[in-house]
């Protein structure tokens, strides 16, 4: 699993590749990633953070969706992780634009 972190101008800052072994739904993968993609931004205190995913379900799902399920435990881990921020919001990107967190 991977992400990148860019500043307000869009400029890559840095990039984090993370070896990911076990079985899973793509969903369920989107939100372990962005799930530690927030573990690690908290590190660095309360900042302005725009989490951008080619993945339009997950990004749905972790404005809009309510289940029980594992990935709705996940989408709840996310949404408790972003609430630590003041400044967040989320979007969906196409995947073409997202190249980066796939190389």
């Amino acid at each position: 699993m991977g992400w990148c972190l860019r500043n307000s101008e869009g400029q890559f800052i840095a990039s984090v590749l993370r070896p990911w072994s076990g079985r899973m739904s793509v969903l369920g993968a989107e939100f372990v990633g962005i799930r530690e993609a927030l573990s690690w931004l908290k590190g660095f205190g309360d900042i302005p953070v725009e989490l951008e995913s080619d993945a339009a379900r997950a990004i749905s799902e972790i404005l809009n969706g309510s289940s029980c399920s594992l990935v709705g435990l996940l989408r709840d881990d996310i949404r408790d992780l972003a609430n630590f921020f003041s400044n967040i919001s989320f979007s969906h990107i196409r995947r073409s634009a997202n190249r980066p967190a796939h190389l």
